[in-house]
């Protein structure tokens, strides 16, 4: 997660560009770099729609992972061919580490109807530190800086994402329950890329019904098979710790980037609150089938959601369900690791149930 400073330079340099697109009028150059990719690529590719127009391959020069400064200068001194401006594209040139005297000079006096747009992709070193991709002390950096726009595309807040998902899926006519939205982030995270992905995922998986709900996101996302979640609810339930982190150790190898976590926590919640839901609609004496059809349970796993819930208590289930929501509150505002939290969760799932448990 960005600092809070970071995201508000980001927030305001954003809105800064979005106003330039909008009016029109165009700043002799562009940096974007960081993180996000999703966000850099976004307005790299707005800036280059709106300062050309469609299809106009003579006034726009791509230079990608190297320049050569000669021939650069050069062509960004060549005037538009009948157009108002001339695009210099610079995609992982490091052009902002390594740039001579000669070119940042250049940029202090280059014709106004040039306008470069320089893309750095985010890297990292061998132990995973980010790279840098300029350095500030540098004369073009402070060239840029004076009359251009620089923007680090930092990691977005949980919200911002929220807003962006919602607004996303809605856009293409489907719609999203907050449960599902609050889990689609859980499991995904914060990498814009992947969440398009999976958008797209499970807006083609919906399909004609046009409305995604817990069961689509756990279908598609999790990565963690259900009958899993079965056995480990089953230990859970007769209190059999051993058991409960054996296949906690199970389903870990299953997510390999290691966020097993926040998955595990969503379809915990899901698990429990369709075993409290079951309890309740059988208590009130309807069929194990129109239960089934009413809680939307696959067929195939009716059955076992039914003989699970008879072995719980109703108060058991409630506290499960809270202890489960303050676990995964803890570890979204980061008071706890994710890892920690899970294991001391699991634990304290077992406890209450071998307190608990119908006799």
């Amino acid at each position: 997660m960005a600092k809070k400073n970071e995201l508000r330079e980001f927030e305001t340099n954003a809105a800064v560009l979005k106003k330039d697109l909008k009016e029109g009028s165009f700043r002799g150059a562009y940096v974007l770099y960081g993180i996000e990719g999703y966000l850099v690529q976004r307005y790299a590719n707005a800036l280059r729609k709106a300062i050309l127009p469609e299809g106009d391959t003579m006034n726009i020069n791509v230079y990608a992972d190297s320049y050569d400064e000669k021939e650069l200068i050069m062509t960004a001194s060549t005037m538009p061919f009948f157009a108002d401006h001339r695009l210099i594209v610079m995609e992982d040139t490091g052009v902002l580490l390594h740039a001579g005297d000669k070119l940042s000079d250049f940029l202090k006096e280059k014709p106004e109807e040039t306008i470069f747009l320089i893309t750095e992709r985010y890297r990292t070193d061998s132990n995973g530190r980010e790279k840098s991709v300029l350095d500030k002390r540098k004369s073009i950096y402070k060239t840029i800086n004076g009359y251009g726009l620089i923007i680090n595309c930092v990691t977005q807040s949980r919200d911002t994402l929220l807003k962006w998902v919602s607004g996303y899926v809605s856009k293409e006519g489907y719609a999203i329950s907050k449960e599902a939205l609050d889990t689609f982030l859980d499991l995904l995270g914060s990498d814009m890329i992947r969440i398009e992905n999976e958008m797209e995922k499970l807006m083609a998986y919906t399909g004609e019904s046009k409305k995604i709900t817990m069961d689509d996101v756990c279908a598609i996302t999790s990565g963690v098979p259900v009958d899993r979640i079965f056995a480990l609810t089953d230990a859970v339930a007769v209190g059999d710790m051993k058991s409960v982190m054996r296949y906690y150790s199970d389903l870990s190898k299953l997510r390999t980037d290691g966020s097993l976590s926040p998955v595990l926590s969503s379809m915990l919640t899901r698990h429990f609150r369709i075993l409290l839901n079951a309890k309740d609609l059988r208590a009130s004496g309807l069929s194990d089938f129109d239960t089934g059809k009413k809680l939307g349970i696959f067929s195939t796993y009716a059955a076992q959601y039914f003989r699970q819930g008879a072995i719980f208590r109703r108060e058991t289930l409630v506290r499960m369900l809270d202890m489960i929501a303050e676990s995964t509150s803890s570890s979204r505002m980061g008071l706890i690791d994710d890892r920690i939290s899970t294991e001391v969760l699991l634990t304290e799932l077992c406890t209450l149930s071998a307190k608990s448990k119908k006799r």
